[in-house]
């Protein structure tokens, strides 16, 4: 059973991020993981606003702007965050759009979601930080947990009447997945970074899920976890 700590932390991640993991038929040297962790740094810029944007942001940028060598690494990625263009806010994009002005990335383009992944990538890893962050190695890794919960995120963000089965599917299927400690522990530190991320009403709209999908989870949903207490 997933500890009762962790499981806040899972449904707080979605009202923040989502994810999707890579295409399986082909792999890359940069993934999807590698993306989200090394744009990490700027989410809080991207979700929150500020005077100014981290160094390991800019960081961040440039090594993926380098690490797209190919034709396929690009349409690999693009394949990757495509999904996450829906969930951005005009506001989150137009922060998103000024990072490569900001940290002087040579990559001149206007960020908007109707893409083509056949002719564009850049623009989808800054949009995906509006969204995404970093990831593990676990066996049950970011991209497992931010896919599982994907279904859920238009309910966190943005209310409804109705939560869709393939959310409580996702959230069932997280409680058995993270069968060990070290998974739980693993979960745990991939997402506690997002926490601080979502609003009250984000996070009230996630403590109805457990009940709305009769996932049995009892649990105060809290930011402030220990990941090395959970077992």
């Amino acid at each position: 059973m997933l500890n009762k700590q962790l499981f806040p932390l899972l449904l707080i991640c979605i009202a923040v991020a989502t994810a999707a993991s890579i295409a399986a038929e082909d792999a890359t040297v940069v993934t999807c993981s590698t993306v989200y962790s090394s744009l990490e740094p700027c989410l809080g810029y991207v979700l929150g606003g500020g005077l100014s944007v981290p160094s390991e942001c800019c960081s961040g940028i440039k090594s993926l702007h380098r690490a797209a060598r190919t034709t396929a690494d690009r349409q690999r990625f693009c394949r990757c965050l495509k999904n996450v263009r829906s969930n951005a806010t005009d506001t989150r994009i137009s922060r998103a759009s000024k990072l490569t002005g900001i940290c002087k990335v040579n990559a001149f383009f206007k960020i908007r979601p109707d893409f083509d992944c056949s002719k564009q990538l850049f623009p989808l890893l800054l949009i995906c930080i509006a969204l995404a962050a970093t990831a593990t190695d676990a066996a049950v890794s970011c991209n497992t947990v931010y896919s599982n919960l994907e279904p859920c995120l238009g309910f966190v963000l943005n209310g409804g009447p109705t939560v869709p089965s393939a959310c409580c599917n996702g959230l069932k299927s997280l409680l058995v997945a993270a069968g060990t400690t070290a998974d739980r522990q693993s979960a745990c530190k991939c997402i506690k970074s997002l926490a601080s991320s979502a609003n009250g009403v984000q996070i009230g709209r996630a403590s109805q899920l457990p009940g709305i999908c009769k996932a049995n989870v009892p649990y105060q949903i809290s930011p402030n976890v220990d990941c090395s207490k959970i077992t």
